[in-house]
C-alpha cells in the first residue's frame, strides 16, 4: 500500500483499513448470522522504514488491545436492543471511516490444488463495502498465505497490489 501511495500522491499518508473480526466464542460457531466487530488499523503509508511500519502494525494489533475490543462488542451485541448494535455495525462499516477492507482465513486444510495446478488467487473472499474501492484477504494454509485482492475497476491500481506485496515481503525478509 506504500508504493500505491507513493505513486498517487507526493507525501504518502497513513491508510485506514477496516478488519473484520469475529467476537463468537467457541460454543457459538455453528450459530447462524455474522458476529463481527470492524478494527480500524492505520497502514503506516508514510512510513519508509519496514521494521517500523511493521512495529507500528504489532502495536496496533496489541492482544489485549484487540480483546477489549472483541469484548465490547460482544457485550453489546448481548445486551443492547438489536437495532442499537445493528447501527453500530453499520457505523463501523462506513466507507469514509476507511478507505479499504482486510480480511484474514486460517485455513486448516492445504493450499486448494486442481490436479498439479495450485488454485492461487481463485479462493478469494469478500468484496469492497459499498463506496470502496478494494477489498484484501489473506488466506493462510497452514505455512503458506495467499493474498487475494478484489478491486472496483476506478481503482486502476488494484491489479498492481499482488505484484506489490511480495516485493514488500521481499524487502521485509531482506531486513529480518
Amino acid at each position: 500500500m506504500r508504493a500505491v501511495a507513493l505513486a498517487e500522491e507526493e507525501r504518502p499518508a497513513p491508510l485506514t483499513l477496516l478488519w473484520p473480526l469475529s467476537v463468537r466464542t467457541g460454543g457459538e460457531r455453528g450459530a447462524v448470522g455474522n458476529f463481527l466487530t470492524m478494527v480500524r488499523l492505520r497502514l503506516p503509508c508514510e512510513e519508509p522504514l519496514p521494521l517500523r511500519r511493521l512495529a507500528s502494525l504489532s502495536r496496533q494489533l496489541e492482544p489485549g488491545r484487540v480483546e477489549r475490543r472483541m469484548h465490547t462488542s460482544r457485550a453489546l451485541m448481548r445486551r443492547a436492543p438489536r437495532p442499537v448494535s445493528l447501527g453500530t455495525l453499520r457505523l463501523l462499516m462506513r466507507p469514509r471511516h476507511a478507505s479499504l477492507t482486510g480480511t484474514y482465513f486460517p485455513a486448516a486444510v492445504p493450499q486448494p490444488v486442481l490436479g498439479e495446478a495450485r488454485l492461487d488467487g481463485a479462493l478469494g473472499l469478500g468484496a469492497p463495502l459499498p463506496g470502496q474501492l478494494c477489498h484484501l484477504t489473506l488466506l493462510r494454509y497452514r505455512a503458506e498465505c495467499t493474498l487475494s485482492v478484489v478491486h472496483d475497476t476506478a481503482f486502476a491500481r488494484g491489479a498492481d497490489l499482488p505484484g506489490l506485496w511480495l516485493t514488500a515481503l521481499a524487502e521485509l525478509e531482506a531486513v529480518v
